[in-house]
């Protein structure tokens, strides 16, 4: 495990300007423009639009010592703004800590136009958006429509567009929820701390940022719940709310029960990650838990990530009040959601029915918890 002081005391004193060139050298730069980009169907949570892009076929880094994530032969990637935080972390994650490669998205580019901005983007979606059929405008997330039409804002200083992976690639209608872990939400280096708007980031060490899914099967509606809906959940609501999300699609007790161990399988190696690395410190940083809504093949495929590290800081262990240890509230987060899923994993062993959508229709039904959006 890469966790000694010593094996990163160079890379980590590194300035930011030096890593983000480095992550630039190792990688590729893909060019946007009005015929390549597109508006991402599957958005769960995020404050800025993301958007696909077409890419061509991948080409060997150009030579570097620096090691790098490798870069796989895609035709479409997710595009994202990036803080210049998150561009550190990919820029050293290779370095300081390569065991976590393979549980993030795959850092494909940077993303540059000379003919798009912000609003020429924008522009291009919603018309692309206004073209959609009844039925296929009903296959996009509500969200990633809320996000596109909503306000501009200026992009921060250093924040650069980045291609990643697309993770809903292997699905041909993916369900995605959005479980961001920690007990705070907020940097350690920040003046003023942060409220946490989650109560069960309080207790649970994890909370949900969204969730988008199938209602009743995969010929459902797509239904989506936003963070607004995260927040007013409790410690017993959550579960519920997991539960439903694993259920939407199937009244199988074996198809439920397989797809929650597929889960604990992808989450295992998680949590032991997070109990053995102390490099890595994450705040507002999220596992977002993926599967296909029509749940073909004999074992139900699924995909876990982290993702989202615009907070998260490399811990050399060298700054006053900032020894190197594990990252406690991740840790918490991990353990409580493998549990309520084993929890639930039990309950679909035993034959327990239930109509998803009753449960978060009830939860919404005293006003405590609000419904986003819907479609269909």
């Amino acid at each position: 495990m890469s966790s000694g002081r010593s094996s990163t005391s160079n890379w980590s004193s590194m300035s930011t300007a030096s890593v983000i060139d480095a992550l630039a050298e190792s990688t590729r730069t893909i060019s946007l423009t009005r015929q390549n980009v597109s508006l991402f169907p599957f958005q769960v949570s995020g404050h800025d639009v993301m958007f696909r892009v077409s890419i061509p076929p991948s080409k060997p880094p150009r030579k570097s010592s620096r090691p790098s994530s490798p870069v796989p032969s895609a035709s479409e990637a997710l595009v994202k703004l990036a803080s210049q935080r998150e561009l550190k972390f990919y820029g050293r994650v290779a370095r300081t800590c390569p065991e976590l490669l393979r549980h993030i998205p795959t850092f494909e580019g940077f993303v540059v136009s000379d003919e798009l901005d912000e609003y020429a983007i924008r522009s291009v979606m919603s018309s692309q958006a206004a073209r959609l059929s009844d039925e296929a405008r009903a296959a996009v997330s509500p969200w990633s429509l809320s996000v596109l039409n909503g306000e501009v804002k200026k992009r921060k200083v250093g924040a650069e567009y980045i291609a990643l992976t697309d993770l809903t690639l292997p699905f041909s209608k993916p369900c995605a929820l959005d479980c961001k872990l920690g007990t705070a939400h907020h940097s350690q280096d920040r003046q003023v701390t942060k409220p946490v708007k989650y109560e069960t980031a309080k207790t649970l060490g994890y909370c949900i940022g969204g969730v988008l899914m199938y209602d009743g099967s995969a010929d459902g509606p797509l239904v989506h719940y936003d963070k607004y809906f995260g927040r007013q959940l409790t410690d017993t609501t959550i579960v519920r709310v997991l539960q439903d999300f694993l259920f939407c699609c199937t009244s199988s007790s074996y198809l439920r029960s397989q797809l929650v161990q597929a889960f604990l399988t992808e989450l295992e190696p998680i949590l032991q990650l997070f109990k053995e690395q102390e490099m890595w410190r994450f705040h507002s940083t999220s596992l977002l838990l993926m599967y296909d809504a029509t749940l073909a093949g004999p074992v139900p495929r699924v995909t876990v990530k982290l993702v989202d590290f615009a907070h998260a800081y490399l811990n050399t262990g060298r700054e006053p009040g900032r020894e190197l240890q594990v990252d406690a509230g991740c840790i918490l987060g991990i353990t409580n959601l493998m549990a309520a899923m084993r929890t639930i994993g039990a309950a679909a062993r035993g034959g327990h029915r239930r109509s998803p959508s009753t449960d978060l229709t009830s939860s919404t039904s005293s006003g405590k918890v609000r419904r986003a959006g819907r479609t269909g």
